[in-house]
């Protein structure tokens, strides 16, 4: 695509405008071209020139061309793969809705064991790759194929971390039945807990059986937690205690084979997705939930694919572009 009316504008700066276009609000980005390079555009110039360019990323993204070849990778490598999702707020599609409305960016992290880095306090991943896309799952997995296809011979050292949506663990069991599933340890936990929140008001008591029911799910005793979920709700004998235990074993019987956390722990496996729920804030929600943001499917699109060309380390392609145009 040429950019004949950009032709004034250098190169290097067209660079600039659209890295502050994906990064920031455009308002705050001619605030920042004024400040630091003295020049003066209007937020619809800066618009255009971002959007121009988020167009043919994302037309370079939807056909592939974007994905890296990876490298020879030891044998003993292990590749993660989270995904999970993001609201932002889009524009009414048809003048006869009269709503805005919150609509969920999908999200796939992918990264390497050797690039995650832990310290005492907290642990850092030096790189990844992302894709993201709004729209609905049967677009989001064909796009998101793209990153764990190039692993797809590393077998059982391809590990899917995610929660218990069914949707995601049908795409990943078809596409990639060899690879590691693993069902969030945390978010499990957490099930346990609102669960333990409504079947035992005594915080000290909650507490001690939440506890032991943790220890349990490390040592793969999945059975045994049923079991005793099971055992409050028959103590209690309250409709709604029994309902939502009926719910958790369910929940428990539908995932289990995702719950086998020490065979995971033994290898070496991390069990939490931390990853991707950081990644919907840095990736998704800090350049796309600012104050007053409404979003045309379209429009957020061409940013989320500048957003995730930028943190997978591939902002090249936005160079070559324009080098190119």
């Amino acid at each position: 695509m040429q950019n004949r009316s950009y032709e004034k504008i250098s190169p290097l700066l067209q660079e600039r405008m659209v890295y502050l276009g994906h990064y920031t609000n455009y308002e705050e980005g001619v605030q920042l071209l004024n400040r630091f390079y003295g020049i003066t555009m209007s937020k619809t110039q800066h618009f255009r020139i971002t959007n121009c360019y988020g167009e043919q990323v994302s037309s370079i993204i939807e056909n592939g061309e974007a994905t890296s070849i990876p490298e020879t990778l030891p044998s003993e490598t292990v590749v993660y793969a989270e995904s999970d999702g993001s609201m932002i707020l889009t524009r009414k599609k048809k003048e006869y809705q009269p709503f805005n409305s919150w609509e969920e960016v999908k999200l796939l992290r992918t990264y390497k064991s050797g690039d995650k880095l832990s310290t005492l306090k907290r642990s850092t991943i030096e790189k990844s790759e992302y894709v993201a896309h709004l729209g609905n799952h049967q677009e989001f997995e064909s796009k998101a194929e793209q990153l764990p296809d190039k692993y797809e011979h590393l077998g059982k050292n391809l590990v899917f971390i995610s929660d218990g949506a069914c949707r995601i663990h049908k795409w990943q069991t078809e596409s990639y039945p060899k690879a590691t599933q693993i069902l969030d340890y945390y978010h499990v936990c957490e099930h346990m807990a609102a669960f333990a929140l409504i079947a035992i008001p005594n915080e000290t008591e909650r507490k001690i059986w939440l506890d032991k029911r943790k220890e349990e799910l490390l040592e793969s005793q999945s059975e045994r937690v049923c079991k005793q979920i099971r055992k409050i709700a028959d103590k209690e004998d309250c409709n709604k205690i029994t309902k939502e235990a009926n719910n958790l074993i369910n929940y428990f019987a539908t995932n289990k084979k995702r719950m086998n956390y020490k065979q995971y722990l033994e290898r070496g496996l991390q069990i939490g997705s931390g990853a991707i729920e950081s990644a919907n804030r840095n990736v998704v929600q800090a350049g796309m939930k600012q104050s007053g943001q409404r979003w045309s499917r379209k429009r957020a699109q061409y940013i989320l694919d500048l957003r995730t060309c930028h943190m997978s380390g591939k902002w090249n392609i936005v160079i070559d572009l324009i080098r190119d145009s």
